[in-house]
């Protein structure tokens, strides 16, 4: 995730400071979580998008990249790390095989 997406996902500008960034983030996972959202199709999912944003920002904030960036499924290949392409199964371009892709931090 990028930091000017996590900004956008927070409602924030990319050079927003921690106060702010830990602000936004509580008042939007209160608009997601299950027991104030309501009817929301997959909550647990918005959730993860808003710690990944928060700690996007902090990491920017603090200036380090020891935070843990979780892994997604990769779409190209499901996870599996290989794609079937004409009749044969083949290691997946995407995520080299490993089935899992990491988005990236500027």
């Amino acid at each position: 995730m990028l930091v000017e997406e996590a900004a956008r996902m927070l409602q924030l500008t990319p050079d927003a400071g921690k106060e702010n960034i830990l602000a936004a983030y509580r008042r939007e996972l209160k608009a997601v979580h299950p027991d104030t959202a309501g009817q929301m199709t997959n909550p647990s999912r918005a959730i993860m998008r808003l710690k990944e944003a928060r700690d996007v920002l902090l990491a920017r904030i603090e200036n380090t990249q020891s935070i843990t960036i979780p892994a997604r499924r990769c779409p190209l290949c499901n996870g599996l790390g290989y794609a079937k392409r004409a009749h044969a199964y083949t290691k997946c371009e995407r995520c080299n095989g490993e089935g899992s892709v990491y988005d990236a931090i500027v």
